[in-house]
Parts: C-alpha cells; structure tokens; sequence
C-alpha cells in the first residue's frame, strides 16, 4: 500500500548575491532566522525575503521515499501566515 506525506518548503533567496534556499516553512515563517549566504557572506532575515512556499508530497512505498512531486503552491503573504 503506498502512503503519503507532506512539507511545506520556503524558498528564500539572498538579497545581495541573489543565491536561493529552500527550508522548512515553519523554520522561515515562524523563526523569523537569519541565515548567512554561503556564496557572498551576507547575512539576511529568510522572513523577509521569501520568494516561493509550495507544499510537496512524497510517496512512501516500502518504508523509503519513492517519489516527490510538487502538491501545490501556498500563500506567500506574510501578513496572512500566523506567526507563534
């Protein structure tokens, strides 16, 4: 029997060198942290500067991943995502 189960995933990118990220969403949503760009050193606030949240699915078959695909896309609105 497969199964199923999600992550909701932010991606972030550098405000300086424009390199991008991907998280958790609730590690850039509700953290608010600030990460440090391996490629210019720049640190900056992965809330702030949140380009994509989407929601993947991964089947799970035989107790391992066995496929990823992209469910949909969420709100990126940060004044409508609930913050702890």
């Amino acid at each position: 029997m497969d199964k199923y189960v999600w992550l909701d995933v932010s991606v972030v990118r550098c405000p300086n060198c424009g390199k991008m990220y991907s998280d958790a969403s609730w590690y850039v949503l509700d953290m608010e942290s600030d990460i440090e760009c391996t490629e210019c050193s720049h640190v900056f606030n992965t809330r702030k500067n949140l380009i994509d949240r989407v929601l993947i699915r991964l089947s799970i078959k035989d107790n391992r991943v066995d496929d990823v695909t992209l469910e949909k896309h969420l709100s990126i609105d940060i004044n409508k995502v609930n913050k702890c």
